[in-house]
Formats: structure tokens, C-alpha cells, sequence
């Protein structure tokens, strides 16, 4: 179980800029390039199971397909469309740039 702090329990102590400057520099996680992140499926499963959708499905960061797959697998018309190419649904659409929604819904997990 993960504990986060409350404010009540945050130090009112400010660190000085020549504090802050001594302190050891916190690593940077690497980041893959174009951010791709698989989905696992049972993430969409999950939400199947709470949400329901009445139309088809726009899925604007696609990947390699993990939820667009899971959601034709249970009966979900989807347009999947991606920046990149990873091998599945159409490429060089930047889902940011769009003007109009291409279904009804979107589902995506976005870099």
C-alpha cells in the first residue's frame, strides 16, 4: 500500500537557494522515445466492465493496438489511429491537431 504525505505533516521548513543547490540531484526516469507505453489489457477489461459505450470508438494513440484489440474483442466497432507507426490502425494522424472526433467515443491512453 502506498502512504502519501498530508499536508499536515509537510515541513514548514524552506530550503535557501544555496541549500537546494548543495542537495544531490534527483535522477530523471528515462523516457522511451515518442513515449510508447503499452496499455495492458486488462486496464480496457477493467473499464469495460464499469462504462458502457453505444457507438463506435476512436482510439487517437493506438500503439501496437493492446486496447483497440480488446475492445473489437468485445463487440466495439474502433477507429485506431496513431502519430507513429507500431503496426496497427492508420498512421501520421496527430490526434491533437484534429478538429472533429472520428466516432463517438474516445478511448485512449495518450503518451
Amino acid at each position: 500500500m502506498t502512504t502519501f504525505a498530508s499536508p499536515a505533516t509537510w515541513s514548514a521548513r524552506r530550503t535557501s537557494v544555496r541549500e537546494a543547490q548543495s542537495l544531490p540531484a534527483r535522477s530523471v526516469p528515462r523516457r522511451l522515445p515518442n513515449e510508447f507505453y503499452p496499455t495492458p489489457p486488462e486496464a480496457t477489461r477493467a473499464l469495460l466492465s464499469v462504462e458502457h459505450f453505444d457507438g463506435d470508438i476512436w482510439e487517437p494513440a493506438c500503439g501496437d493496438g493492446r486496447i483497440a484489440k480488446v475492445l473489437e474483442r468485445h463487440g466495439h466497432p474502433v477507429v485506431a489511429t496513431d502519430l507513429y507507426p507500431y503496426g496497427y490502425g492508420a498512421t501520421g494522424v496527430d490526434f491533437l491537431r484534429e478538429r472533429e472526433p472520428r466516432a463517438k467515443h474516445i478511448v485512449t491512453n495518450p503518451p
